[in-house]
């Protein structure tokens, strides 16, 4: 036995559809942002593992995140990474 859950009367020749969009925080992997991820996935795994670290390269990190902060001005984007 089928049930149908509409009958004719749902059945439309005009349908009206709302295409909004929403926009979305992509950004876009740059070195800095890259190296940024990799120090920190390594320093992760070490720490999970119990691994010994001569350098973690948390004041680079540090220091990338500054840079990286203004990389769309001219002047700053050679310094960016």
């Amino acid at each position: 036995m089928s049930v149908k859950l509409h009958d004719k009367k749902a059945e439309e020749s005009i349908v009206n559809v709302d295409t909004t969009v929403q926009e979305k925080a992509i950004t876009y992997p740059t070195d800095g942002k890259l190296a940024i991820k990799i120090i920190n996935r390594l320093n992760k795994l070490a720490k999970g593992n119990n691994i010994a670290q001569r350098r973690t390269f948390v004041k680079e990190v540090k220091s990338l995140r500054i840079n990286l902060r203004f990389f769309r001005h001219v002047k700053k984007r050679a310094k960016s990474g």
